[in-house]
Formats: C-alpha cells, structure tokens, sequence
C-alpha cells in the first residue's frame, strides 16, 4: 500500500530496516519478533501477524506462543521477561501505560532500551493500522 507513493515506500522501508535491525534494543530478535506478534495481535492484523510468524519461529517464538498472545497472562508458555514485554507492547499500542509499567521497562532496559522499545511497539503499531485502514490485505 506504501508503494502508492515510491518515496513514501522507500523512506517507510529504510525506517523499518533501521527499527528492526539496527536499534540494539531489537537485537534480541526473540524479544523483539514478540513485541512486533503483539503488535499485529493487539490491532487484529491477521495479514501481518501470519506474514511475521516464520520470523517469530526463528527468533524462537513457536506457533503455540504466538497462539497464545490473546491469553498470555494465564499462559505458561512466557517468562517474566517475555510477560513484560507483552504487556508493555499492549499498552504502548493502547496509548496508555501506566508510570509504574514504564519504569518496569526502563529498569530491564535502561532509558535507551525504554525508548528504543517504545519506538518498535509505535513503528509496527502504524504498520498494522495502516493495513487494516486500507484494507490493502483484504
């Protein structure tokens, strides 16, 4: 959908490339394929969440946890790291994280972590409302 404007697609593609695989945050790509599946999930995007899910399995997030995203805070298959970051991508994409959440973050992944995160969970949070505006999947 991006390619209706060639610079637009162009510059979206450079800055995809730079969230998801330059920002050390993103380096754990276990960590960071969880955060973008969360993503997809939370928004509904069932296009980008089934096109992400090899990418997820070779980071080491199998099917069954990415099944599980709609229930993860009963599911065993988490850790607590894996818990938070579910949980703050939810509330970064909601628009709403509690101060006690963000200092989570932060105290796990420094200020930088806490931004560089944040700005994944906002990156492929526009990707998915992108998608299901335009139904460009449909």
């Amino acid at each position: 959908i991006a390619a209706q404007n060639p610079k637009l697609a162009l510059e979206l593609a450079k800055l995809s490339r730079f969230i998801a695989l330059d920002l050390p945050w993103s380096q754990r790509t276990d960590l960071r394929e969880l955060a973008i599946q969360t993503v997809n999930s939370h928004f509904g995007c069932d296009y980008a969440f089934n096109v992400r899910m090899p990418a997820a399995e070779a980071a080491g997030i199998n099917a069954d946890m990415q099944a599980s995203l709609t229930c993860w805070e009963s599911s065993h298959l988490f850790d607590d790291e894996q818990k938070l970051v579910i949980e703050y991508s939810h509330c970064v994409a909601s628009g709403n994280v509690p101060a006690e959440l963000f200092n989570q973050v932060k105290t796990r992944y420094g200020e930088k972590g806490a931004v560089e995160f944040t700005t994944l969970v906002g990156f492929w949070s526009f990707w998915a409302m992108l998608l299901n505006a335009t139904g460009a999947v449909d």
